[in-house]
This record gives C-alpha cells, structure tokens and sequence, in this order.
C-alpha cells in the first residue's frame, strides 16, 4: 500500500483547478479528485450567464445576493434547519449544535492555530482559597492543593496524551485533513509533561484531542455536504431544471470552505441541495401533464 499523498498543497499550475473539498490541484475534466475522491465543480463556459433564482436577472457567480431582488444567496435557514449526520457516530444533529448530542464530539472549531488553554480558576480544598490549577500548593495555607502523587499525574496525563495520539492517527487516515494546529499541541502537552507540570499537560493533552477529532468531524461534515450538493444539482440540471442560483451557493460554500470559515461553508452547501431539490420541484410543477 503506497503511502498517502502529502498535505502540502502545490498551486495549481495552467490547465488545472483546484478541488472543491481539500483544495488540492485538480486538472481540468478530471473526473474525481486524487487527494479525497471528490467530483469536480461543473465547468462553466466564458460565455455562460449566471441568473438569479427568484427573479431570473444576470449575477455574477460570486454574487451573494441578487442586485435586482436582493435575494440573499447565503440563506436565511435556522441553523436548526440544516441538519447533518455526526461522522463519528452516524447521530442526526443540526448546525445550532456545538457538538453532537450522542458522542459529544465537535463540529466544528475556530478556524486557525490553536496554543494550550489557560489554566482554571480552582479553590483549595483545606482552606477555600482561590488557586490557579497549575498550582502544587496554596499560596495561602501552603498545603497540597491535589491529591494526586506524581506517579497517578504521570498515568493520567498519559492517558490523556495516548487518547490525542489515536484522535490525530485517525485524521491520518485522510491525508487531506489538515492537522498540524493539533500535533503542535501534542508536542506542547508533552514539553509541560516533562517539565512535571502535570495540569498544564493534561488540559493540552485533553484540548489536542478534542481539537483533532473536531477538525476531523467539520471536514467530512463539510465532505457529505458538499457531495450532497455536486450529485443534487447534478440530477437537477439533467432533468432540466434551472439551478443557476443554487450553483452559486456552492461556489461561496468552496471559497468559504478555502477562507476557513467551515460551518459557513457547511451552510451555504446545504442550502445549495436544498435549492436545487426545490427548483426540482417546481420544474415538475410547471410541466404539462401528459
């Protein structure tokens, strides 16, 4: 089995695009992305005319409105709308959501680096004194503000770093997904391991895992949404619908999905399918029966 394509991303070079899940250079007319698996964005001609869904006017297809009718193109669905399936444990939830109400797993997370979380605010368990949790002792009685010797530290911590590693070897799996904010924390977590401080490694041990699945989980969110999308309007259109609006949401989901802004992306590649399922219905609608 060869190894996995490399997360470094080369620019596209004349003659290719770039695919519309990972971003990976894609020639053009190819059929399937060779870092993900994902169909390409339907090429438009020079001299195709995009045209608004409601009231048929020329747009542009970065437009996110109408000129003419103002119609919002980004929607205006309740994220409790939009649902989605939690890739983890296959649980229906929807974009309100922070996390997956089975598995408790993360949707999404804040686009960017991440550095270690700071530390809590604890009290002394003897004399109720407020403490930082990177603490040994109080500063006000001096006595031990855990119960923990450093051998139970040693294990715990472990735990938490063994349980980062297999979140990040996971992710692994898709060379596309990019976890590199996540390693840097794991190597942090065990720096502060090292140095014996054992709360400050276990909160970034714990906070490395959560990150890697989160930025697991919001990539194959945005990975079923975006298929959902491509094979909708797909059908769509051979069926001689007029989808030009709904297409144009897809394209602001891709350069959403690009920025980083990934539950925005998420959004707009819902909404896409589900204003091409609704063209779908009034293309039917407005057919003469036989």
């Amino acid at each position: 089995m060869g190894l996995p394509p490399s997360r470094d991303l080369p620019p596209p070079t004349p003659g290719e695009g770039s695919c519309g899940v990972c971003g990976h250079p894609m020639p053009i007319g190819a059929a399937r992305c060779t870092m993900c698996g994902a169909p390409p964005l339907r090429q438009r001609a020079v001299s195709e005319v995009f045209r608004c869904l409601v009231c048929s006017a020329e747009i542009s297809p970065s437009a996110r409105s109408c000129p003419t009718c103002g119609t919002d193109f980004s929607g205006k669905s309740e994220e409790a709308e939009l649902r989605v399936r939690c890739p983890v444990c296959a649980a229906e939830g929807d974009l309100s959501q922070e996390r997956c109400r089975v598995c408790a797993s993360p949707f999404f997370v804040a686009p960017g680096d991440r550095g270690p979380p700071p530390p809590a605010e604890v009290r002394c368990r003897h004399c109720g004194a407020a403490a930082s949790e990177d603490d040994l002792t109080c500063r006000s009685c001096t006595r031990s503000l855990w119960d923990l010797s450093e051998e139970e530290w040693g294990r715990t911590v472990g735990d938490a770093l063994q349980t980062a590693g297999i979140e990040i070897d996971l992710s692994g799996e898709d060379a596309w997904i990019d976890n590199s904010s996540a390693r840097a924390l794991l190597a942090t977590a065990r720096e502060a391991l090292g140095r014996h401080e054992y709360a400050a490694a276990l909160r970034t041990a714990r906070a490395c895992g959560d990150l890697a699945r989160g930025t697991r989980v919001q990539a194959r969110i945005y990975q079923d949404s975006y298929l959902g999308a491509v094979n909708r309007l797909q059908a769509a259109r051979e069926g001689g619908s007029s989808v030009d609006g709904c297409e144009t949401l897809l394209r602001l989901a891709v350069a959403a999905r690009s920025e980083g802004g990934w539950k925005d992306a998420v959004r707009m590649a819902i909404q896409s399918r589900l204003c091409a399922e609704e063209a779908e219905a009034r293309h039917r609608g407005a057919r003469p029966s036989a």
